[in-house]
C-alpha cells in the first residue's frame, strides 16, 4: 500500500490517510481535504482515497473515498457539483447557474452496486465487512431537492462528518484496530492506482 502523500494544494490533516491516488482534478482534492480536515486521528478513524478494484465481468470500479469510523466502514462518492440537483424519474439531473441540464442517471444506485461489489472483494480477501455508502456534496452552496428516500444518504460536508461520528450499537459495523488493520491488509491485495479515462 503506498504511503501517505499529499499535494502542497491539499489543507493538513492528522487523519491517517493514504491517497492510493493522488486526484489530477483540483475540485477533487480540495473536497477531500475539506472532508478529511475535520475529522480526528485517534483510532477507528482512517481513510483512503481515489484507487480502483476490479470486478468481474466489468471495468474497474473507482472509489473516491473509504473510512474507518464509529459507525462502519463507509464508501463515499463525492460530488463537487454546483447549482441545484432533483430526481426526475430515478434520474438526478443537475441544473447549472447558466440553466445548462445534465443527466447522471441515479448515483445513489450505483454508489451502492459498488459498495455491494466492494464489499464481496474484501470478502475474497479475509475481511468480512459491511460497507455502507454515501454520497457527499463537497460545494456548499449546491441546492440538493432531493425525496427523503434519497436524501438519508446524501450528505452536505457537515452533514456527512456527523454521520460518520455517530458510534454504532451493531457489532457488525464496529471498528476495532485488530479489524482496521485486516481491512487495510485486504485493501492492499486488490486496490488499484486510479488510472484516468480517455
Amino acid at each position: 500500500m503506498p504511503k501517505h502523500r499529499r499535494s502542497p494544494i491539499d489543507k493538513p490533516t492528522t487523519m491517517p490517510w493514504t491517497p492510493i491516488t493522488e486526484s489530477e482534478h483540483l475540485h477533487e482534492r480540495r473536497g477531500l481535504a475539506t472532508i478529511l480536515e475535520r475529522l480526528p486521528s485517534a483510532s477507528p478513524w482512517r481513510a483512503w482515497s481515489n484507487f480502483e478494484f476490479p470486478a468481474s465481468g466489468t471495468k474497474p470500479f473507482e472509489i473516491d473515498l473509504l473510512l474507518t469510523t464509529p459507525s462502519g466502514l463507509h464508501m463515499i462518492e463525492l460530488k463537487a457539483w454546483s447549482g441545484s440537483v432533483d430526481v426526475e424519474t430515478d434520474h438526478w439531473i443537475q441544473t447549472a447557474a447558466n440553466g445548462r441540464r445534465i443527466d447522471h442517471g441515479n448515483v445513489l444506485e450505483l454508489a451502492y452496486f459498488k459498495s455491494m461489489l466492494l464489499m464481496k472483494q474484501l470478502q475474497r480477501a479475509g475481511e468480512a465487512a459491511i460497507v455502507r455508502t454515501g454520497v457527499c456534496f463537497t460545494d456548499s452552496r449546491v441546492h440538493l431537492n432531493l425525496p427523503p428516500l434519497n436524501r438519508r444518504y446524501v450528505h452536505t460536508v457537515g452533514e456527512l462528518v456527523n454521520r460518520l461520528s455517530r458510534p454504532t450499537h451493531d457489532v457488525r459495523h464496529r471498528m476495532p484496530p485488530d479489524r482496521v488493520e485486516r481491512i487495510e491488509e485486504a485493501l492492499a491485495t486488490f486496490a488499484l492506482p486510479h488510472r484516468p479515462r480517455d
